[in-house]
Order: C-alpha cells, then sequence, then structure tokens
C-alpha cells in the first residue's frame, strides 16, 4: 500500500522515520513548503502544496497513493479539512494523528480571548 504521509510536525518526522526503517514500507512525506532546509525524513519527499482540492486529487491518482496519514501541524486546520474531505469523495483510507492539548501547569500565565483582534492587548509592548 502506497501511503502518503502529510508532514511538517515531529510526529511526522518519528513516524517517517520508522516508515524509512521498514522493509518493504511504500512511502513519501509531503511538506508544504515552508521550511527553508527540513532535514532528510527518511523517505523520499515532495516539498510544495499541490494547488487545493483539485490538485491533491490529481496527486493522490497520479501518484497511485493508496491511503495519507495527516500529521501536519496541529494549526493546519484547512489541510486537515481538505485531505479528509478529498480522501473520502476517492475513497481512500484517511487517518489524522492528533496530539493532546496542552493543559495548564503551576507557573504557566494563560490568557484566553474570545476573537483575535483581542491579542495585540494581551502582548507586552517590545
Amino acid at each position: 500500500m502506497k501511503l502518503l504521509l502529510l508532514a511538517g510536525s515531529g510526529e511526522a518526522r518519528r513516524i517517517a522515520e520508522a516508515l524509512g526503517g521498514m522493509k518493504g514500507a511504500d512511502a513519501i512525506a509531503s511538506l508544504a513548503g515552508t521550511t527553508r532546509q527540513p532535514g532528510d525524513l527518511g523517505i523520499p519527499t515532495r516539498r510544495g502544496g499541490f494547488g487545493g482540492a483539485e490538485g491533491f486529487a490529481c496527486y493522490l491518482k497520479d501518484a497511485g497513493i493508496e491511503a495519507v496519514l495527516d500529521a501536519t501541524h496541529p494549526f493546519a486546520a484547512r489541510i486537515t479539512a481538505r485531505s479528509a474531505r478529498v480522501c473520502k469523495e476517492l475513497g481512500l483510507p484517511h487517518a489524522v494523528v492528533l496530539r493532546p492539548g496542552w493543559q495548564p501547569e503551576p507557573g504557566d500565565d494563560w490568557r484566553f480571548i474570545d476573537r483575535e483582534e483581542e491579542v495585540a492587548g494581551q502582548t507586552p509592548p517590545p
């Protein structure tokens, strides 16, 4: 089974390295291209976007991808949603690596806001 690993997180790096060490593993990693000099992931790696949902669907078909594992950064919500939608449309297995949310710990200074416009008022001046 040819797997596409949507990478860009520490978890993705560890998964890619494990896949690279597996005999017979057929996988390719994909990085969005925002990292200037990404390290070697241990498996073939493509860089850059797909050109939206249509481009992603074309890539999956053209590359013979049979399953997608999304291990992108937790803030890459649009990529995750798009990937899930396209994989469903194509009938491809799709899974997402989820990490536990941060939990407040003693000494933390958590500030909760309702709108992103409020962020500037929460940061100290330079």
